[in-house]
């Protein structure tokens, strides 16, 4: 490798480093990782409407959260993961609350008194709760409500104005009342529609078919990504950069498509088509590699760190092009390093670094509406 060659990699890997940093800190990336907290276990009855991730809060204030959720003994244990400073007593007691009547369900902690409850241990005491104070705040809003719409009836019908009103309102009730008579009398293709009970099942069965088509739409997530490789060493002796664009489309849980097109140096264009089945925390997808037949699989080992592998050109005379990579997520950035070409024999593989940045349709939507703001 030449040393120009080594300087405009050390100054690109030391720009990505400073970037990811920056960015970390102003999105508190940092602090969420570096952040001590200890756990505590407490048992309820029932737990309905409360998920993973949901909030923990101690005199109104989050310290925590519902780190997991799991059913023991016919009952629901929850893991409180808290803030490490927050001090918890042995007569502390678990509140599982709602914010108003369909709110969101949160837990609050009542710390108490006496001797500290050590990390890992259980709140004996558990109970729940209807944040009552928002309950009564809203059938205040509720009897309010009542009464401004009396008075818009008192003021509507109110008077000899009002009544002539009400009689005209009732004249096209009768009004509506004969249409309805002679739809029945007629023979009409409406009417019939109605009636007839193949023509109606149809008509729910294309209702449904197109509800269906909506919400599978609606659940639809789309990923854009881009990440660039630097090869430490080619099978040529020589360093290079490889450039990825993608695009990966969840229509289902369980199964995604992904399009990609690479640029490998000093060569075309090349083309990816997968598809891909997913089981739990295990990926594995199959298609076009490269522009060549080939198949790959993913462990996801966290919520940020994952391990992959790939193979593809299996009638190549030297075997076949197998890469084995790791990677990890840092917000919207994602960084990894792997080993391109394992199995080549005549001269080593390829030891390579990427940086990439990756784009949600929650990320697209919220810039398209900053343009649109700025437009």
């Amino acid at each position: 490798m030449k040393s120009g060659s080594l300087v405009k990699v050390s100054v690109l890997l030391i720009g990505a480093i400073v970037v990811l940093a920056y960015m970390l800190v102003k999105l508190g990336a940092l602090s969420g990782l570096t952040q001590s907290t200890n756990d505590y276990a407490v048992r309820f009855d029932s737990v309905s409407g409360l998920s993973p991730g949901a909030r923990v809060l101690i005199a109104g204030v989050e310290v925590g959260e519902v780190r997991e959720i799991k059913l023991e003994e016919g009952r629901a244990k929850l893991l409180l993961s808290l803030q490490s400073e927050v001090k918890l007593h042995a007569d502390a007691i678990a509140l599982l609350r709602t914010q108003g009547l369909l709110g969101e369900r949160y837990v609050e902690v009542q710390p108490g008194q006496g001797p500290f409850l050590a990390p890992g241990q259980e709140i004996k005491k558990s109970s729940l709760l209807l944040d009552l104070d928002r309950f009564l705040d809203q059938v205040g809003a509720l009897s309010a409500s009542v009464g401004q719409f009396s008075n818009s009836f008192n003021q509507v019908f109110g008077g000899d104005e009002g009544q002539e009103r009400l009689k005209r309102m009732v004249d096209d009730l009768d009004a509506l009342g004969v249409l309805v008579k002679n739809f029945n009398q007629s023979e009409g293709t409406l009417k019939k529609l109605i009636e007839e009970p193949l023509a109606y099942e149809k008509l729910v069965q294309a209702l449904e078919s197109a509800t269906q088509f909506v919400e599978r739409f609606e659940k639809m997530s789309v990923v854009l990504s881009y990440r660039m490789n630097f090869l430490l060493v080619k099978p040529t002796g020589e360093s290079g950069f490889r450039n990825t664009l993608s695009a990966r489309m969840q229509l289902r849980p369980e199964r995604s498509y992904l399009a990609e097109l690479i640029e490998l140096p000093g060569q075309n264009w090349k083309l990816s088509l997968q598809v891909g089945l997913n089981f739990g925390n295990l990926s594995l997808r199959g298609g076009l590699i490269e522009s060549t037949i080939g198949a790959g699989a993913e462990l996801k080992l966290s919520d940020r760190l994952r391990l992959g592998i790939e193979a593809s050109d299996f009638t190549r005379a030297a075997g076949p092009h197998v890469r084995l990579q790791g990677g990890f997520d840092l917000v919207a950035l994602f960084v990894a390093a792997g080993y391109d070409d394992l199995f080549l024999p005549q001269k080593p593989g390829s030891f390579y670094i990427s940086v990439g940045v990756r784009l949600t349709d929650e990320d697209l939507r919220y810039l398209l509406g900053l343009l649109a703001i700025r437009l």
